[in-house]
């Protein structure tokens, strides 16, 4: 295999980012996980993609979108406060906390 990309200064930073402890053999599993994980992902990226669209959905679908409509709701305070058991000022009355 070529040089390592995931080092033990890189594993440290992980497990202390992630608040993790792991145990030598657990250590040594995850390094050679994520290296193979890197290793997938460079060889994804030789391949040549020139031309082609990204991809959005894998399905052949698009949002349906509605127009925006301006609402103005002017009687919508009155009707809240309508609501309340006490009111005053225009504001709800509640009991005290602490």
């Amino acid at each position: 295999m070529a040089d390592k990309k995931i080092d033990d200064t890189i594993m440290n930073r992980i497990e202390n980012l992630s608040k993790i402890s792991l145990t030598d053999e657990e250590r040594v599993k995850a390094m050679d996980e994520m290296e193979k994980l890197i290793n997938y992902v460079d060889k994804i990226s030789e391949l040549n993609t020139d031309g082609v669209e990204p991809l959005v959905n894998v399905l052949p679908i698009s949002n349906v979108l509605r127009e925006d409509e301006v609402v103005i709701n002017d009687d919508a305070v009155d009707r809240t406060i309508a609501n309340g058991p006490a009111i005053k000022d225009n504001m709800f009355v509640v009991p005290k906390t602490v």
